[in-house]
């Protein structure tokens, strides 16, 4: 799961990209557990879908403009757009049927 800095989100919206973004903080441990089922996400979709993280330490400014609440949050974008937030992940099943029209509707 690439590591995006503030340049780089901006550079995905601006090409209207979609893709998944986890929004963490390194010592959290609800966020490893969030990055641990967005990687199972990412093998059953076979790469299809963009999955991306951020610290939101190195990012304030962002977390307050986008109004990030609490950490892990998962941002999906849709042509460069912000499309679905979650700050619950709650299973990989829930993941897994939340973001799949994402990547089916980018590839068919």
């Amino acid at each position: 799961m690439r590591l995006l800095n503030r340049e780089e989100i901006r550079h995905k919206q601006a090409r209207q990209e979609t893709f998944a973004l986890l929004l963490f903080t390194p010592f959290c441990g609800t966020c490893k557990l969030a990055e641990r089922m967005l990687q199972i996400i990412m093998e059953l979709s076979a790469g299809q879908l963009a999955i991306c993280r951020a610290n939101i330490n190195t990012m304030p400014d962002v977390a307050q403009s986008w109004q990030v609440q609490s950490v892990p949050c998962l941002l999906v974008f849709s042509q460069g757009r912000e499309v679905k937030r979650f700050y619950a992940l709650q299973s990989v099943d829930y993941l897994y049927q939340q973001l799949r029209p994402y990547w089916e509707n980018e590839n068919g």
